[in-house]
């Protein structure tokens, strides 16, 4: 298994065509208009191919069957395919009971959320912040942590919910020169929200969709 790699390294069969995989992508969590309303084709060719899969980043029904968002080893986002789940159940299985990515990951998408944190806490004004955060590594993270929050698809985290190895006291603050500065009042935690989008590069249908992976935090601050 190879550092990138959260998931087994077993292979998955894939169908292939002239200008893409699956053309037709969906995303899972926050479906655009436009992508929402297109169907899966499997596009057909004369020959069978087989690909390494690098990880699973979402899961979804779709018609009454499951399907796994798939990234494949050695590809870019772009070329992310939903696959049925008997496919690749074994991901599945993984995917929502992951073991952990390998740590230097885990740690760089925990240090690029601490970064957008501290900045966001430079501003006056607002309480939210969204960043690139892979579906893994918050699996892996909150999985089963926290509670139902009142926004739609949000989830109620508290300080104790994001490991200190990962998030240090001083994660959570902001100071300037004169050591005044903001921090998150965690009196009543963080609402958080971690979406998996694709969207078009450009207008034409013909556009590949680009994946993104992001995590979203509401949250309250207070001057010291």
């Amino acid at each position: 298994m190879s550092a990138s790699s959260s998931f087994p390294s077993v292979r998955a069969r894939r169908e292939t065509a002239r200008k893409g995989y699956y053309r037709d992508l969906h995303n899972f969590c926050a479906a655009n208009n436009d992508s929402s309303r297109r169907s899966i084709r499997r596009l057909q060719t004369g020959a069978e191919n087989v690909f390494a899969v690098d990880r699973v980043v979402a899961s979804r029904r779709r018609r009454g069957e499951s399907e796994l968002l798939v990234l494949w080893d050695g590809y870019p986002s772009t070329d992310a395919s939903w696959v049925p789940e008997l496919d690749v159940s074994e991901y599945l299985r993984d995917f929502q009971h992951p073991a952990g990515p390998h740590q230097s990951i885990v740690h760089a998408e925990c240090d690029r959320l601490v970064r957008a944190v501290t900045t966001a806490l430079r501003r006056p004004v607002g309480g939210s912040v969204t960043a690139e955060f892979r579906s893994d590594v918050f699996y892996h993270l909150f999985a089963g942590k926290g509670e139902a929050h009142a926004r739609r698809g949000y989830t109620k985290l508290s300080k104790g919910d994001f490991p200190s190895k990962y998030f240090p006291e001083l994660a959570w603050k902001w100071q300037d020169q004169h050591h005044q500065g903001r921090c998150i009042d965690w009196m009543e935690g963080v609402a958080v929200r971690h979406r998996v989008r694709q969207s078009k590069l450009w207008s034409s249908k013909e556009s590949p969709l680009l994946l993104s992976e992001r995590i979203t935090l509401q949250y309250n601050s207070s001057v010291f």
